[in-house]
């Protein structure tokens, strides 16, 4: 499936969600509407964007990585997505897993990377 993926369509990364958190999330491929951080412990180390941020933030990267495959080295646009994307940290549950995988697409774009 990876290899039919459009790494530059919002709905293929919301549709990697989906498969890779399918039977763990009951809101897989949805944008979380809840506040969200990243702890150790009871300490917060990380605290996402609020939700109701989420669909326009999704929205600029999109615009952003759309525009920046005709300008920029698929190497340096795919982090700065995996950057942002995490970031914004979109999902209740997968964000890290869906951006790594989200990569491979994004990456493949370099001739013979994969």
């Amino acid at each position: 499936m990876i290899n039919n993926i459009n790494p530059f369509n919002e709905k293929n990364l919301i549709e990697i969600h989906r498969v890779l958190m399918n039977g763990l999330d009951q809101r897989n491929c949805k944008y979380r509407l809840r506040s969200e951080g990243v702890f150790d412990g009871d300490r917060c180390v990380f605290m996402a964007p609020p939700s109701s941020q989420v669909p326009s933030l999704m929205n600029d990267l999109f615009k952003q990585i759309n525009k920046a495959k005709n300008e920029l080295s698929p190497l340096i646009y795919s982090n700065i997505s995996h950057y942002e994307f995490v970031f914004i940290h979109p999902f209740n549950d997968g964000n890290g897993r869906s951006a790594r995988l989200w990569s491979k697409p994004l990456l493949s774009q370099i001739d013979n990377f994969f």
